[in-house]
């Protein structure tokens, strides 16, 4: 919920991600992998004041008072592990040859095998 408000606030602002990290003097990767619900809130107040800032939120309102509440309240969401067979359905996003292909599935399939017996 949290992060959809902030999404919401930043896009009444016309503010692109990569906007409002540099607002919040962060990397935009950073920012990015927060508002994804991939990593948590900075913590500390100061952080959040100049959040609610950047996002034009009136401080000493009721929305900056429930926006505060909420963020320092504000875990991520937790993600369940790949199944296996999710895990191979997306190694060829991650696995390339050397010139830059795909790897076929009987690759991907050999590749698997290798790492379970490697890590096993």
């Amino acid at each position: 919920m949290l992060l959809e408000v902030i999404k919401s606030k930043r896009s009444q602002i016309s503010y692109s991600c990569r906007d409002l990290a540099f607002k919040l003097k962060m990397k935009p990767s950073v920012w990015n992998r927060i508002e994804n619900g991939l990593e948590p809130l900075p913590k500390g107040d100061a952080f959040l004041f100049q959040l609610a800032s950047a996002l034009l939120i009136e401080r000493g309102s009721t929305e900056w008072e429930s926006f505060i509440s909420s963020c320092r309240t504000y875990t991520p969401p937790t993600r369940k592990p790949l199944t296996e067979k999710e895990l191979v359905e997306k190694l060829p996003m991650v696995f390339r040859k050397k010139d830059g292909s795909a790897m076929k599935e009987p690759e991907l399939t050999e590749l698997a095998e290798e790492l379970r017996r490697e890590l096993a």
